[in-house]
């Protein structure tokens, strides 16, 4: 929370911290865990308040990587991002313990102030069409998707670009002839599973782009649609499962992509509109 030695000394008590949250998995019950969260937190502050004579203002607890979280999401708190894996009493910068994720509850939506730190938007918002109009939209979909090397990462830019320009097209057929672009679309689909390029690696920074969109409307309709997407004459192809049939019930191989589209209530699409169909037909089954 960027405090000072003084701010921390003063202020570490408002801070309360959940050590343990245990649910066994042999107890059954839809969204137990939440609901008794938030019959705790609710009365959290009147009883430090009688007990201890002062109320704190925000919760933290540390989640291990493989887990979600998401019984504290549904329960209110935000994620605040890993630990150091330095542990409570390792020297400064030695990181030999594992790294957890921080989430974070407010008791006192005042709490930065009454803390003296200063404000970070956990909610980050941005405009419908900021920056898609400059031919930097690329880069600000996928310029920070973690693929392993910033190369990596500045390829999948240059082929959403190339994608953008080329829609309802090959590749190929991209203004100027660019073939040095052609090339380096292809040699990063061609090495996508060695380096274990995934869709959801390409896609996480574009879908957080459109929360932010999102977070300036009032209302958002998700609209969404599935199909199935025929690889019968590419046999060759890994990872194909049964999407139909013909009436001599030869089975067709294929995958099946189910798409959603966030809109305003004027109808405008919130994220950049790319055909984000076929760039995840060709990258995924060369």
């Amino acid at each position: 929370m960027a405090w000072s030695h003084e701010q921390r000394s003063g202020h570490l008590k408002r801070v309360v911290n959940l050590s343990r949250f245990l649910i066994r998995p042999s107890v059954r019950c839809k969204n137990l865990a939440s609901f008794v969260l938030g019959r705790v937190f609710r009365r959290l502050s009147s009883d430090f308040m009688a007990r201890y004579k002062y109320v704190p203002y925000v919760v933290e607890t540390f989640v291990c990587p493989r887990y979600e979280g998401t019984c504290f999401k549904a329960a209110g708190f935000q994620y605040l991002g890993l630990t150091q894996g330095r542990g409570r009493h390792a020297p400064s910068g030695v990181g030999k313990r594992s790294r957890k994720k921080v989430f974070a509850y407010e008791l006192d939506p005042a709490w930065r102030d009454r803390l003296g730190v200063p404000h970070v938007e956990l909610r980050p918002r941005l405009e419908v069409g900021a920056g898609l109009a400059s031919d930097s939209w690329a880069e600000q979909e996928f310029g920070g998707a973690a693929l392993g090397h910033i190369r990596r990462t500045a390829r999948l830019v240059k082929s959403a670009a190339l994608v953008a320009k080329t829609m309802g097209k090959p590749v190929t057929t991209v203004p100027n002839r660019d073939l040095a672009a052609v090339r380096g679309y292809w040699r990063f689909i061609e090495k996508a599973d060695r380096f274990g390029i995934t869709p959801a690696k390409m896609l996480a920074l574009h879908r957080q782009r459109t929360i932010e969109r999102m977070r300036t409307q009032k209302t958002v309709l998700c609209v969404q649609d599935g199909t199935d997407i025929s690889y019968s004459t590419r046999p060759q192809c890994d990872g194909l499962e049964v999407v139909g049939s013909n009436q001599t019930k030869a089975q067709a191989r294929g995958v099946h992509l189910h798409a959603t589209l966030a809109l305003n209530d004027e109808g405008l699409p919130l994220p950049k509109f790319v055909n984000v169909v076929d760039f995840l037909r060709e990258v995924t089954h060369p």
